[in-house]
């Protein structure tokens, strides 16, 4: 390994010494290279000084740094550093609420260094034990699982996983899911009569429905996205979380899941439907007068709402118009749909939520004849395989077809040969 050296630039010059530090690092295109510094007053500041470029460059200040560090303290920094740039609000929020009540109580005393999978596994253990929700266990799971590999790479201060060996208790592995129900069109007009034009609930039922649009998705809609000309809605945004502060609202957005914006074209009906809605809110804004709302995005992913009389300094803002608001131009926190999901439940006998409407799209437009790439457009899936295995649900009427089908091959495989069809049949 390459030793640090230090000497006095200036030594026998008569001028004021001048120390520096030198050390070789790795060779480019052959040749040797080196690090090196002066300008220091004394040869301490210069070996001070090497030291510590020479550990920098060899990563060993990292692991110096992180030798005695509880899991505690490594978890903010994991929060700081990885958290906090990566997931969503939402992620984010669930994650610290269940370190804070689970994992800095049981693991944080520990030294990152020293924790193993027997400490990690009996904590597990006990979660399991006293709490029979598999969604937690999996939660918890997942952030030291991320913790821990964060400590791994690109840290270096560990070398293994201590959650790698973890096994699953029985009570906590993951049920297969209840299929959502499919809203069929006699279904959804049903909906509709609950809630008809001019309810607020009107317009997000409908493009959840008939665009199988994400429920953030909706509710992050403003005007300026659709497109009458061209009968296109654009999909940019999703609203991630509202924070209503007297008169002001403020929904943080993000892109969509996946970042799958798109564009989905729409037909006639439904650009007609949209279009009395915008002129219904239009004259109920100028009625409203001073009292009324405007709305503005601060940034890529804020929108701002609030009362014309306390209007801010908007240079430079972008002006936009929520569909999503209530009569009284406010805009609606998406919270709300799930009470509205209650109420269409009852009224069904079905367990309805507001995604079981964009599998019911994919479900109406497959059954349909729809080919499956036109489908996962529309919806911003990865893939044609999530379509197909996530939403696409078998109905009687896909059941009914499939039987046709093959009775109508069966018939003409019959004839071609010369059978009498009828006389077989019988």
């Amino acid at each position: 390994m390459s030793k640090i050296s230090v000497r006095d630039r200036n030594k026998n010059t008569g001028r004021k010494p001048n120390w520096g530090y030198r050390f070789e690092i790795a060779k480019v295109n052959g040749k040797r290279q080196w690090a090196s510094e002066s300008g220091f007053r004394t040869k301490k500041e210069a070996e001070e000084a090497g030291a510590k470029a020479f550990a920098d460059y060899n990563g060993i200040t990292v692991q110096n740094k992180y030798a005695s560090i509880s899991v505690s303290d490594f978890i903010d920094i994991w929060i700081e550093q990885y958290c906090t740039p990566n997931f969503k609000y939402n992620s984010q929020k669930a994650y610290i609420q269940v370190i804070n009540q689970y994992i800095k109580p049981a693991l944080g005393k520990y030294y990152l260094t020293k924790i193993t999978s027997i400490i990690v596994n009996e904590f597990i253990s006990e979660v399991v034990k006293g709490n029979k929700s598999p969604r937690l266990y999996y939660r918890i799971l997942g952030v030291l699982r991320s913790v821990f590999t964060y400590a791994i790479h690109p840290l270096r201060i560990i070398n293994n996983n201590p959650t790698d060996y973890i096994k699953i208790p029985k009570s906590a592995q993951k049920k297969k899911p209840k299929e959502r129900e499919v809203v069929t069109p006699e279904e959804f007009g049903t909906i509709m009569e609950l809630y008809p034009f001019g309810n607020k609930f009107h317009i997000p039922l409908l493009l959840g429905w008939y665009n199988g649009m994400r429920h953030g998705e909706v509710f992050g809609l403003v005007w300026e996205d659709i497109d009458f000309k061209n009968k296109v809605i654009n999909v940019e945004r999703q609203d991630e979380v509202s924070r209503l502060k007297g008169d002001i609202v403020e929904i943080q957005c993000s892109p969509p899941k996946y970042d799958s914006v798109r564009k989905i074209s729409i037909g006639d009906n439904l650009l007609q439907e949209l279009l009395r809605e915008k002129q219904r809110q239009e004259k109920a804004e100028a009625l409203a007068g001073d009292e009324g709302y405007i709305s503005y995005i601060k940034d890529d992913a804020t929108i701002i709402q609030v009362k014309k009389k306390l209007r801010p300094d908007l240079t430079g803002k972008k002006i936009v118009h929520p569909i999503i608001i209530a009569d009284n131009g406010r805009i609606i926190c998406r919270a709300y749909i799930e009470q509205v999901c209650r109420k269409i439940s009852k009224q069904l006998g079905k367990n309805i939520t507001f995604h079981c409407l964009r599998h019911s799209n994919t479900t109406t437009l497959y059954e349909n004849g729809v080919p499956v790439k036109a489908i996962q457009q529309r919806l911003g899936h990865k893939s044609p395989e999530t379509t197909m295995k996530t939403y696409a649900h078998n109905t009687q009427k896909m059941t009914d077809i499939a039987v046709s089908t093959i009775d109508d091959c069966l018939i003409h495989s019959l004839n071609s040969c010369g059978q009498n069809v009828d006389t077989l049949l019988n």
